[in-house]
């Protein structure tokens, strides 16, 4: 059976996790990137206080918004940093037992378990 151009063969696989579609940052990061260019651009051409005072009583409600856009990913970092810590905490807990039997072995497997070249009685 032949391959058509649009069978399901043909395509290539989507990434697990990864939605098709537009990435919001980019527009996110446009509109901030044109305010900030737009404000450079205005205290450039004139460069007083009186400028100064109207672009940032123009501009001050923005700085909630990109805090608010920012907390997100700040937020999700965190969270995902610690849930890392504790996972790799856990996997040394599991791996780290401490004198199975004897106490003082500091090895998971028993005494008798460990070859030491004598079989066991």
């Amino acid at each position: 059976m032949e391959h058509t151009r649009n069978s399901p063969a043909r395509r290539p696989p989507d990434p697990e996790g990864q939605e098709s579609g537009t990435n919001p940052w980019l527009l996110i990061g446009t509109l901030i990137g044109a305010k900030i260019g737009t404000i450079v651009i205005i205290l450039a051409v004139s460069w007083n206080s009186q400028t100064g005072g109207m672009v940032a009583a123009n501009n001050w409600h923005w700085l909630p918004v990109i805090g608010a856009l920012l907390a997100g990913p700040i937020t999700w970092q965190v969270r995902l940093r610690r849930a890392r810590r504790q996972r790799a905490a856990l996997l040394r807990a599991e791996w780290m037992v401490e004198g199975v039997d004897s106490g003082t072995s500091g090895s998971a497997f028993p005494p008798h378990a460990v070859d030491s070249g004598t079989p066991p009685a």
